[in-house]
């Protein structure tokens, strides 16, 4: 069918939240936001969105749904003694994740560097307290440069986490 401009909508969900205002984007297109109460969302919750459009002139209202996954994230922070390392040099970084303010335990790690750099080990899982810990190397060559450590984390039922922390090579 062809969009309808100027319609009245309205959305209702069948899971407690709170709309932001309905957007026409034109074209009959519109659009609005949608953060589900209580937030953070603890496990994986499904949530039916209905949105209801009716427009004097025209005989029957239209309504149209969409199922809507909302899964808690993971945070993820990194800490490191230094900003600033030789060519050559190291030093540990921990990677921390939390969900809901609770340490995450048991969270698949994943880090990548920038071609400059190394992080050994590369991947793990996250200990009891949401830690894990990696060695950032600066390679010999890579002076005058900025290297970038990557680390995500990331388990099924839950939104993946990344930080990133530029380190200067010097």
């Amino acid at each position: 069918g062809t969009g309808v401009d100027g319609a009245t909508v309205t959305m209702s969900a069948d899971y407690s939240g709170s709309f932001g205002p309905v957007t026409a984007l034109g074209s009959g297109y519109y659009r609005s936001s949608y953060v589900p109460s209580p937030t953070p969302v603890k496990g994986t919750v499904e949530v039916t969105i209905t949105a209801r459009a009716s427009k004097s002139g025209y005989a029957y209202p239209g309504a149209g749904q969409a199922l809507l996954r909302v899964m808690p994230g993971i945070d993820v922070s990194l800490e490191a003694p230094w900003d600033t390392l030789y060519g050559g040099q190291s030093m540990e970084v921990t990677a921390r994740a939390v969900t809901s303010g609770v340490p995450f335990v048991a969270g698949t790690v994943v880090a990548t560097t920038t071609s400059g750099a190394t992080a050994t080990p590369s991947s793990g899982t996250t200990d009891a307290s949401g830690a894990w810990k990696t060695t950032f190397k600066a390679n010999l060559n890579a002076g005058g440069t900025a290297q970038t450590l990557t680390v995500n984390v990331s388990a099924q039922g839950y939104a993946p986490g990344t930080a990133a922390k530029a380190i200067t090579v010097l």
